[in-house]
């Protein structure tokens, strides 16, 4: 455990690549340990505890949700000037939602499970603010076009997200859920 306190503390928030390797689940070791309650030997997981900050996983998990946020828009924007407008729909989706988490960790809600990510906002915000209700408009595509939905989805990031954060490009990948595979010389998702 004292080897992933080195870890996560040697990582600098302004280092965008660093930040962008570390593994989710990294995080989520980090921050249990943070927060934990001991069932057993108190004294010593408050003397392991010493070298874990729930700040500083705060902060990590704002930045690495961001810099995802920033990477998976231009990403989207990628895919839709290659007019692959559902899979530009799909990335522009996640990265609202990885800036919904970055707006989450700034705003007290640092825990780094990353899928109540509404019942977060409906607690921290509530259901009837407005970045609650704009969320939940946004998280389908409705009868929007993928063209329409990448705009608004981009004015809702300009909005939660401050600036300037601008990481090394990428290549475009498509979520988790999406598969792609080769019959021959075609290929499908």
């Amino acid at each position: 455990m004292l080897a992933l306190a080195k870890l996560v503390n040697g990582i600098s928030v302004d280092d965008h690549t660093q930040v962008r390797e570390l593994p989710l689940n990294t995080l989520v070791r980090y921050y249990r340990v943070a927060v934990a309650a001991p069932v057993i030997n108190p004294e010593g997981v408050s003397l392991l505890q010493t070298h874990f900050s729930k700040d500083h996983i705060a902060t990590l998990l704002a930045r690495w949700a961001h810099i995802r946020s920033v990477i998976w828009l231009r990403d989207a924007e990628v895919l839709l000037e290659d007019e692959q407008g559902y899979l530009a729909f799909l990335v522009t989706r996640s990265a609202m939602e990885w800036a919904i988490d970055s707006h989450l960790a700034t705003n007290g809600e640092s825990n780094p499970s990353l899928k109540r990510r509404f019942e977060k906002l409906a607690r921290r915000f509530s259901q009837t603010s407005m970045l609650y209700t704009e969320a939940w408009v946004l998280k389908s595509i409705g009868q929007r076009t993928p063209a329409d939905y990448l705009t608004q989805v981009k004015a809702f990031i300009g909005r939660v997200l401050p600036q300037g954060i601008n990481p090394a490009p990428s290549q475009p990948k498509l979520p988790e859920s999406v598969r792609m595979f080769d019959i021959g010389t075609e290929t499908f998702l």
